[in-house]
């Protein structure tokens, strides 16, 4: 079995969204009920505009876990966050 290459995690929003002070945090989920956050990535980048005033960022990062329970939160400077596991949005705290 060979590693995982070219990890990463993809960010999409409006252009012109400056993402200086946000974050993701890469969380595993190997113990059931307590997951345990193993790694941030900080997104300091501007979206540009790519195509009707919306644009996506790529944030390399490895290794990122994959195991069923794994995930990542997307939290911004106020500490607000959207809770991911395997590309479902679990739980969003935006307000």
């Amino acid at each position: 079995m060979g590693l995982d290459s070219g990890e990463g995690v993809e960010v999409a929003g409006p252009a012109g969204t400056n993402l200086a002070g946000w974050t993701i945090v890469l969380y595993s989920g190997a113990k059931p009920n307590k997951a345990v956050t193993y790694d941030t990535i900080n997104l300091n980048r501007v979206i540009t505009n790519q195509g009707g005033g919306y644009g996506t960022l790529a944030f390399l990062h490895e290794p990122i876990q994959n195991g069923p329970q794994d995930g990542f939160a997307l939290v911004n400077p106020s500490n607000k966050h959207i809770l991911m596991e395997r590309g479902r949005r679990l739980y969003a705290d935006l307000h």
